[in-house]
């Protein structure tokens, strides 16, 4: 397809004046109407309205890169994953192009919007230190939400910066490891000028953190019209701006120090200026008053996958965000340790490792532990599925041929794993020897005589799996089902229609985080989809046995979109994380239990055995909380917190329970369980293996708690 051309670009409010074309070019059913100041040739940003007639900013892969069959699938794998982005300063996502489209785009919902480098122009100059304060302070806050979740922007520069009325949009989520897959140089990034590329990431290095900080520096920088090379004069903007832009990744400040440092002098909202204002309202202006004609249809069913995940990326070895299980790859992008970090005195060092291997590929996609003895791994990068054994660290198997999106414990010593590679096909597997015993194919869309395709395992009880699976068939929104799969005879046991956009299939569910629940005999499923509407939480109980609904609820105070833990258990307790408390309340009404103040939220990633949650606050303090009445059994404060570039990914229990393993982005703690008091720790050291993340404990059994960390190290630490 040819690269889409269109109006001269709209930057000011002089160029109102130029007509529309006379037949504006389309792409997959939007009319392009204006680019948005961003030179052609790689990515463009373009005003349009989409198929149905609103207006929006469409950013799309133009040229050799629209031609490019990689990049295609990078491109679109990254604007997948922008969906997860929940910041109030990220620009919403409409849609996103169909995996196999020709020319890859993402459509984001925020109109009128000039790109910052068009706002520059309108403005004839750079912005008032003001308003660049008050614009670093939303992108900061925008980059903590994000790196509080585990996801690095990695394409933050002057274009995908857009200015609104009501503040900014950031867009280009992911643009950097779209230019190329992780080790490769990246001499030039499509849509991202050179000096917003951090130094190691044109290198090749994994973007991390730090990296969007980088940029975030040099955004700043060109908003106020500095020089983009540090030193610059001590206090305020310039100083900020020259550790943001710091050449040593280490040195460069974490996105909460950055709002620290910018301190707006006058009030923290603030108008744009005039001149940017009339080039908004000149832009509103040019949208066409009524609808645009109906899209051509779309491509026939069949064609493309019918959901937008990570997996089909993964499984053609693509850079991006890995999913998985507990906290595997959710927390494995990190800033390196600040280097004048104050040293924590933890007594005792951790143990020495009882074995080490390695992983085949990069990384993890997914792990279960099967029995007390064997551990099941995908490997990343479309490197197979194999399995250790725990004890000794031993190879027991490994299948190419079977590229794995999630991993579940089936009975009789045996795993589910579902395909990264043909949507909607899983197998069963046996854990010890890896010998396939069937693939099902069912839920793989053929046609209109089998149109449903599997989007995810939703949750699994008594050998029973819980699928949600969507046909695409019907019409441009897929319709979405839910059914209940009984692996024993490979049945079907019964399924149900779900509203569109309920449930989030871009990543399998996670204990702790909102997303489908099993509860003894009821499916929890939350309204945590990409479409999902309200601002409260709500649950709708679904019976397993039968698929029948049994009631819905909304949990006044609780947010649809909490970022902190949200965890539905037995007894009819909803343990959940708020501003500055964690909280118990009523499955069944949503009434106030108890209530434990924290400081900031409570991370997702929990332990819980028998009636004592283990959980830890922002602050890296981690709480004993007794889940029948919220008095605090213990509480262990990390005095060195506030210095260090550490968030909580995962708390996990030894196998006898005496022992709790709290991962952070740079150290393993392990504590005592009957008082909280600290018995070693795994941090990082220098160059080298833990560099980057000291690892996580995802598992542990009899004896041996294993650790994952970020360079693909997999081994055995004894424990108890």
């Amino acid at each position: 397809m040819p690269t889409p051309t269109g109006p001269t670009p709209v930057t000011g409010a002089e160029r109102t004046d130029t007509p529309p074309p006379p037949a504006p070019h389309t792409l997959d059913g939007h009319v392009l109407l204006s680019r948005l100041d961003t030179p052609p040739g790689d990515i463009g940003w373009w005003t349009a309205t989409g198929p149905d007639g609103a207006p929006c900013v469409l950013m799309a892969a133009e040229g050799p890169r629209a031609e490019d069959a990689g990049y295609r699938l990078r491109f679109w794998s990254e604007a997948g994953n922008s969906r997860r982005l929940n910041s109030r300063w990220a620009a919403p996502v409409k849609d996103v192009s169909p995996a196999r489209a020709a020319v890859p785009w993402v459509s984001y919902g925020c109109f009128p919007a000039l790109t910052l480098s068009a706002a520059l122009a309108a403005h004839d100059g750079p912005l008032p230190e003001h308003t660049v304060v008050v614009l670093g302070r939303a992108l900061a806050e925008a980059l903590f939400t994000a790196h509080s979740h585990g996801l690095v922007h990695a394409g933050l520069s002057p274009h995908s910066v857009l200015l609104t009325d009501d503040g900014p949009r950031l867009t280009g989520y992911g643009l950097v490891r779209a230019a190329a897959p992780e080790g490769s140089a990246r001499p030039r990034v499509p849509g991202v000028p050179a000096d917003s590329v951090p130094p190691e990431q044109a290198a090749g290095a994994r973007p991390l953190p730090a990296g969007d900080i980088y940029a975030l520096g040099s955004v700043l920088a060109h908003a106020a019209g500095l020089p983009h090379r540090p030193p610059q004069p001590p206090g305020g903007l310039a100083e900020v701006v020259s550790r943001c832009l710091a050449a040593d990744p280490a040195h460069r400040p974490r996105a909460e120090e950055v709002l620290r440092g910018l301190r707006p002098a006058g009030p923290h909202d603030v108008a744009l200026p005039e001149p940017v204002r009339a080039a908004l309202a000149a832009q509103r202006a040019q949208a066409p008053a009524a609808p645009p004609p109906p899209p051509p249809p779309g491509p026939p069913p069949g064609t493309a996958p019918a959901r937008r995940t990570l997996l089909l990326a993964a499984g053609a070895g693509v850079a991006g965000l890995a999913v998985g299980t507990a906290a595997v790859a959710t927390w494995r992008t990190v800033s390196p340790p600040r280097r004048a970090s104050v040293p924590r005195t933890v007594p005792g060092a951790a143990p020495a490792p009882l074995w080490r291997r390695k992983t085949p590929g990069d990384g993890l996609q997914a792990l279960t532990l099967v029995g007390e003895r064997t551990l099941v791994m995908a490997a990343g990068a479309g490197a197979g599925t194999f399995a250790l054994d725990v004890r000794s660290g031993r190879q027991l198997w490994r299948r190419d041929d079977v590229l794995t999106g999630q991993l579940l414990p089936a009975a009789r010593g045996r795993v589910v794993a579902t395909s990264s590679g043909d949507q909607g096909v899983f197998s069963l597997l046996s854990a010890r020897e890896g010998a396939v015993k069937w693939h099902e194919r069912k839920y793989l869309s053929t046609g209109p005589d089998q149109p449903l395709t599997m989007a995810l395992v939703a949750g699994h009880r008594a050998g029973v799996l819980f699928l949600v699976a969507e046909d695409v068939s019907a019409s441009e929104k897929p319709d979405t089902f839910l059914l209940a799969y009984r692996v024993r005879d490979r049945k079907e046991l019964w399924r149900r229609r779900l509203p569109s956009g309920l449930i989030e299939t871009l990543e399998p569910p996670q204990e702790g985080v909102a997303g489908p629940a099993v509860v003894g005999s009821t499916l929890l499923l939350a309204n945590a989809g990409l479409l999902a509407t309200g601002d409260h939480l709500v649950y709708r109980a679904i019976d397993v046995r039968d698929g029948r609904e049994k009631w819905k609820r909304t949990y006044d105070g609780i947010p649809r979109r909490a970022a902190g833990l949200l965890l539905p258990l037995p007894g009819g307790l909803l343990v959940a994380a708020v501003d500055d408390a964690l909280l118990g309340v009523n499955l069944a009404d949503g009434a106030e239990r108890w209530r434990v103040p924290v400081s900031g939220t409570v991370a997702t990633g929990a332990a819980r055995r028998g009636h004592l949650l283990y959980a830890a606050d922002s602050a890296l303090t981690t709480y004993a909380v007794d889940l029948r009445d919220g008095s605090v059994r213990w509480r262990r404060k990390d005095n060195g917190a506030a210095d260090e570039d550490s968030s909580v990914s995962a708390m996990t229990l030894s196998a006898s329970g005496r022992t709790l393993f709290r991962s952070s982005s740079t150290e393993i703690d392990a504590f005592d369980t009957r008082d909280g008091s600290p018995r070693w720790r795994l941090a990082t050291v220098g160059e080298g293996e833990l560099a980057a993340n000291a690892g996580v404990v995802p598992v542990s059994a009899p004896g041996v708690a294993v650790v994952v960390n970020d360079s693909g190290g997999i081994y055995g630490l004894p424990v108890d």
